[in-house]
């Protein structure tokens, strides 16, 4: 996929979501915080990366399976606490 190679625009995030959205099994939202991370550890500049994240995370944080105040307050760490 084009998103392995180099940092992306917003706009194939934005692709990227549509199609993930559209796919018969959804890819859990944890597994995109993941791929996420791997990309923000590979370019720490990498902002399409970063606005990916925070998408996904709202929707974690609208649907109770991260808690958002412990996410935030774990600012300085790239990966949220999630709930048991």
């Amino acid at each position: 996929m084009a998103l392995s190679f180099l940092s992306i625009p917003v706009m194939a995030w934005d692709y990227r979501r549509y199609v993930l959205a559209s796919m018969p099994i959804r890819r859990l939202e944890k597994a995109e915080i993941a791929y996420t991370t791997k990309k923000i550890e590979a370019n720490f500049s990498n902002f399409s990366a970063w606005h990916q994240r925070t998408k996904v995370l709202s929707s974690l944080w609208a649907s109770g399976e991260v808690d958002r105040k412990s996410s935030l307050q774990k600012g300085t760490n790239i990966l949220p606490f999630y709930h048991h």
